[in-house]
């Protein structure tokens, strides 16, 4: 999975999936709130993401936005990766984690398993200072690869959310990607 994210304007977020498969959609941005007066209180970045209902139970690395502009993603198959320059899990605003659905040598990636999840699954994220922040699935959708939204990135009222993204749909050989993206919407308890 690779994502592209360019932070002036408009933004294109890809995901690579499989045998070097790129996932495009294009979307504005939004800024994020900034989390004045509850700083302190913030655990610190994600370590771990555990999803009982589908066995998922992976280390979390920070990512950030390389200097060609492309969002940083997991170096394998097992790690997933959260976008740091996004609130962390658990503050106010839409964190951000992707993982790999499949690899070329894997083919069934971290989230291989995420478009079985449900509104209601819980979905949990550790922190550094060992504290576990409980998220609740509020929706699950497959979205076109070249869709517009920012919905990914962008929460209600700047409620604390962990947004979830894996690639989905059919393979198409010609594009060397998937038709779709997945996107898990949770909410944190």
């Amino acid at each position: 999975m690779r994502f592209f994210l360019k932070l002036a304007g408009f933004a294109v977020l890809g995901i690579l999936c499989g045998a070097g498969a790129t996932l495009v959609f294009r979307g504005a941005i939004a800024s994020y709130p900034a989390a004045s007066g509850i700083a302190s209180a913030l655990p610190g970045p994600p370590q771990r993401l555990i999803i009982p209902s589908i066995g998922v139970d992976a280390p979390v690395l920070a990512v950030g936005v390389a200097k060609n502009g492309d969002l940083g993603v997991p170096p394998d198959a097992t790690h997933v990766a959260w976008y740091k320059n996004g609130p962390e899990p658990g503050a106010p605003g839409a964190a951000v984690i992707d993982g790999h659905l499949d690899t070329i040598h894997e083919p069934q990636a971290v989230f291989y398993n995420l478009g079985k999840l449900k509104p209601g699954d819980e979905v949990d994220v550790v922190a550094s200072s060992g504290r576990t922040f409980a998220f609740r699935v509020t929706a699950v959708t497959a979205i076109a690869y070249d869709a517009t939204t920012t919905a990914v990135f962008t929460s209600s009222g700047g409620a604390p959310e962990l947004n979830l993204i894996t690639c989905t749909g059919d393979w198409m050989p010609s594009m060397h990607l998937y038709n779709e993206r997945l996107v898990v919407f949770t909410k944190l308890e």
